[in-house]
């Protein structure tokens, strides 16, 4: 089976409930290209201990001792929870939140990064400009998380958005959300925009973290073109080896997220997946504004 480093969003490929519902009350959750905001100095002595954790995060990013930022984020957010650190500014917040994003980014925690990215693309405080490289590196983001209901609900809400439609790397998006395959030219142009070490990202057997779900999409779209699809023919999508599909098709069965079978070099796709659906359709309640009152705004990332 498969293993993604830093990805928590499926058990089994399917949904963990309670890890959603983890995932969801997190306070805290870009990228390096962004400049690091300046710490300001602050008067009380509240503020005084929030200054110090700024700076010690500031220095662990500039350092990149992500697991260092790491460990400060989650001790503000600790001082939060504990009413120790209250009445944070708009503008202490926005800087919080890009420490955050820039930590989960490196730390190959993608669906966090980019909830992150893209509550911050929609503060009023950000220039459109970097909203929507916000968005661009949400999109990025996005590709590189494991499947799961959290990443289809990001799809969703960056297919929707009309500003992500001006973004470079929207037509990924649209792929995703329409099921289509991603053939080796597009492949490449996604692969070059992303980060160094978004590209060095890796999966536990040695994969291209990025080429890894590209290929398990590819394969999921498959049943869209045939019920049964010899391994040889899917080939020529991404040059990838027929032993190395047959891997991630058969890490999909495992996981639960691809009802099939594969025989004779064959992908036989089931023509029931009611109970996988059903899953995604009570899951994905879990994140419907309707069905929940958690906010929208920069602080629920």
């Amino acid at each position: 089976m498969n293993s993604r480093e830093g990805e928590s969003d499926t058990t089994d490929g399917y949904l963990n409930v309670e890890q959603v519902k983890n995932e969801a009350e997190l306070n805290i959750v870009t990228d390096c290209s962004y400049e690091l905001p300046e710490v300001d100095r602050m008067s009380s002595d509240t503020d005084v201990k929030l200054d110090s954790y700024l700076e010690a995060i500031q220095n662990h990013i500039k350092s990149a001792n992500y697991d260092s930022a790491e460990n400060k984020l989650f001790e503000i957010r600790e001082l939060m929870r504990t009413k120790k650190i209250i009445n944070i500014s708009n503008d202490v917040d926005l800087k919080l939140q890009k420490f955050m994003a820039i930590t989960f980014d490196h730390k190959n925690n993608y669906i966090q990064a980019a909830r992150c990215y893209y509550i911050l693309s929609m503060s009023p405080m950000i220039e459109e400009q970097e909203s929507l490289h916000l968005l661009t590196d949400a999109i990025k983001c996005t590709v590189l998380s494991g499947f799961g209901v959290a990443r289809s609900k990001l799809i969703s809400d960056l297919f929707k958005n009309e500003k992500a439609k001006r973004s470079p790397l929207y037509s990924i998006v649209d792929s995703f959300f329409k099921k289509r395959l991603i053939l080796l030219p597009k492949f490449e142009n996604y692969h070059n925009a992303l980060y160094d070490h978004q590209q060095n990202a890796r999966t536990t057997s040695g994969i291209s973290l990025f080429q890894y779900n590209i290929i398990e999409h590819n394969i999921l779209c498959g049943k869209s073109l045939a019920s049964e699809l010899p391994f040889e023919m899917m080939y020529p999508w991404l040059n990838i080896s027929v032993d190395q599909l047959e891997k991630v098709a058969q890490e999909s069965i495992d996981r639960g997220i691809l009802n099939a079978y594969i025989e004779s070099g064959q992908l036989h796709y089931s023509k029931d997946d009611s109970g996988y659906i059903l899953a995604q359709d009570i899951y994905i309640r879990m994140f419907d504004p309707s069905h929940t009152s958690r906010s929208s705004s920069s602080s629920a990332c």
